[in-house]
């Protein structure tokens, strides 16, 4: 490794054809990049047109016997637009809370298995990567419902 570019091996963002498309006017519109608490970024986004969340490892930390991850996960569903996406990164490789994405109107995929001394990425720092889907709209929020975490559904806890 000697920390210098090579055309040979460099990142894909690096490419010549990737800084043309990124260098044309507007490329970047779409971006946003927050950095404040994740409700608080879903509460300025209008329902339905988020494209695409990343979330990394944030729910890692979350208690499997509390409701933020499921309440968290409704405001997801709520900001995204059908088959939107969030992809997250987890210490686990098999989070408890991807089953309260799927019992909250998402499909999952795993993209990424830290296996056998594989590498995932280039910091190879987590155990999996997953794509979590938009499938199904959940009901529109009430205020009861927001005091339970959401939909109601048949999970009511979790379990590795």
């Amino acid at each position: 490794m000697t920390a210098n570019f090579t055309q040979r091996c460099h990142p894909d963002y690096l490419s010549e054809k990737a800084h043309a498309r990124l260098s044309r006017p507007g490329a970047l519109d779409g971006l946003r990049i927050h950095t404040d608490e994740l409700d608080e970024v879903i509460s300025r986004i209008t329902p339905g047109t988020l494209t695409v969340a990343v979330v990394m490892d944030s729910m890692d930390w979350f208690d499997p016997g509390a409701a933020a991850a499921a309440q968290q996960i409704t405001k997801l569903n709520r900001a995204l637009r059908m088959g939107g996406r969030v992809l997250l990164r987890s210490s686990a490789l098999h989070p408890w809370y991807v089953k309260a994405f799927e019992a909250h109107g998402f499909t999952s995929k795993r993209v990424g298995a830290r296996e056998g001394g594989a590498c995932i990425d280039r910091v190879n720092m987590y155990a999996s990567c997953w794509i979590l889907t938009k499938a199904e709209n959940l009901p529109p929020p009430t205020p009861e419902m927001d005091r339970m975490g959401g939909a109601q559904s048949d999970v009511t806890s979790f379990s590795l």
